[in-house]
């Protein structure tokens, strides 16, 4: 019985007595073939092939240890080194520094030009025409004012309804 059940293995495997003593790796002619395949790993893809996303603040890579989150106000990813979780919302910290000041003239007067720089470019609003700070902060008040105003309108629509 375990004779002619080995002998039926070796002739389907290609080896053993029935086809001549053939090693499973030399020339294998059976269905299965056992050639070692120098394309095959048995080890995971590099992450290299898929996009490498990084922190927009400090460009180092997400990994278990760094996590990504996302700004509720610029939908651009940051770490938890470089972004602020205030009241449930993530902002990075840019975002949070405007958000301190209710985007008041003065205040944002304070701040540095490369924050404010750096607010109106993660929001992809060109500051080619920008010479001087002041023209940056005419520029967050203006692109802040008509977010804003778009709240009131839906809000002022909503009361009205409701009456």
């Amino acid at each position: 019985m375990w004779a002619s059940c080995c002998g039926l293995l070796n002739e389907v495997m290609g080896t053993g007595a029935v086809r001549g003593q053939q090693s499973a790796f030399a020339g294998a002619t059976g269905p299965f073939r056992f050639t070692p395949n120098p394309e095959f790993s048995t080890y995971p893809p590099a992450a290299t092939e898929g996009p490498n996303i990084v922190c927009k603040a400090c460009g180092l890579s997400f990994s278990v240890f760094r996590k990504k989150h996302v700004c509720c106000d610029c939908k651009k990813d940051f770490c938890s080194v470089c972004s602020v979780l205030q009241e449930n919302l993530r902002r990075c910290s840019t975002c949070h520094l405007l958000q301190e000041t209710a985007f008041q003239r003065p205040q944002l007067m304070r701040l540095k030009v490369k924050d404010l720089r750096q607010y109106l470019i993660l929001r992809n609003i060109p500051i080619d025409t920008c010479r001087e700070k002041e023209d940056l902060v005419d520029l967050v008040l203006c692109h802040h004012g008509l977010g804003s105003e778009d709240d009131m309108d839906t809000s002022s629509l909503n009361s009205s309804r409701s009456q």
